[in-house]
């Protein structure tokens, strides 16, 4: 599989086509990517020897749908609908029950 069939592919999971223009938009334009923020707002802490997740943080719904066996979207078809990621804030999680639950600590 190449990355243009990742994208499709991708792009049909979620039911948007977004994957494969922002590729097009963005491949030439390469931009830095503040990785301890985005590590911070899904919720992922590391103190160099161990790993811990914060269910409270922003994204932390976004981050339990990439690590869980089962999607969010099996559960729920509507939970992403609403939501959109842009340059680091998550709009429509906040208001939003996630329909995944878990204890954090």
């Amino acid at each position: 599989m190449d990355l243009a069939d990742a994208l499709r592919i991708g792009d049909r999971a979620v039911g948007v086509n977004v994957l494969q223009p922002l590729y097009t938009k963005m491949k030439d334009k390469p931009a830095p990517v503040d990785l301890d923020s985005l590590w911070t707002q899904l919720g992922v802490h590391s103190d160099g020897t161990s790993v811990r997740f914060d269910d409270e943080a922003t994204l932390a719904a976004v981050r339990r749908a990439i690590t869980t066996r089962e999607s969010a979207t099996a559960q729920d078809p509507s939970f992403f609908k609403d939501l959109a990621v842009f340059v680091g804030r998550a709009v429509g999680l906040r208001d939003r029950p996630s329909p995944m639950t878990r204890n954090s600590g």
